[in-house]
């Protein structure tokens, strides 16, 4: 339902998908943001063909990482979160595979969001450099290796969506991927807002994310 929604109009969000179309807003500075147009029809377009990916296994759609990039608390995990429940429920945090420290990535096989944040990520040179290389085969290769552990490596056709969500600070800024021509094309960045008052306290953001989820 909600990710019918977000392919279209602005109305259709507005019509079918109030609690959405707000969170959009506030993430994404409706009201600060000179660019949040371009922000909120960039996204809807994402999600449209991670669904697609996902109806459709056998074909090579692929899509960019996203990068939620603001203030601590401002909605970007839990955008995250929403991802993971319209791309099928499933996530998995492929830090360790994409900073070369492990020769395995068989978890990876097992969700269709894979998820970052900057607070699992390091900041080393040799770090960066490996996740740089490994988004680019990651979110653009029709085949990639799955290498469970004790297991014979095999070759298949990943559908996964990588996002990462990072604070707008100088350590965080240290580990974010640079947007250089290798990477043009394969990275999307968002600049994510802090709306006062939006995000409720802890025990009631369940019953938001439930509303948001309706």
């Amino acid at each position: 339902e909600i990710a019918s929604c977000l392919v279209g109009s602005e109305m259709c969000i507005r019509d079918r998908a109030s609690p959405m179309f707000e969170l959009l807003r506030a993430v994404f500075g409706h009201e600060v943001n000179p660019h949040f147009d371009t922000q909120l029809f960039t996204f809807m377009a994402w999600l449209q063909q991670a669904r697609m990916a996902l109806e459709q296994p056998d074909r090579h759609l692929p899509g960019q990482m996203l990068a939620l990039v603001g203030p601590a608390g401002c909605g970007k995990s839990y955008l995250q979160l929403l991802i993971t429940q319209m791309l099928g429920g499933r996530e998995c945090d492929p830090s360790l595979w994409l900073q070369d420290k492990t020769a395995f990535n068989g978890n990876l096989w097992e969700a269709e969001h894979l998820i970052m944040s900057d607070s699992n990520l390091e900041a080393s040179g040799k770090a960066r450099n490996a996740m740089r290389y490994k988004i680019k085969e990651l979110v653009a290769n029709p085949s990639y290796p799955c290498h469970h552990k004790n297991k014979e490596q095999l070759t298949l056709r990943p559908i996964w969506r990588l996002t990462l969500s990072a604070n707008d600070d100088v350590t965080s800024a240290n580990i974010l991927p640079a947007l250089e021509k290798s990477t043009k094309g394969k990275i999307i960045y968002f600049k994510c807002y802090a709306k006062e008052g939006f995000f409720p306290e802890s025990e009631s953001r369940q019953e938001r994310h439930q509303a948001t989820l309706r």
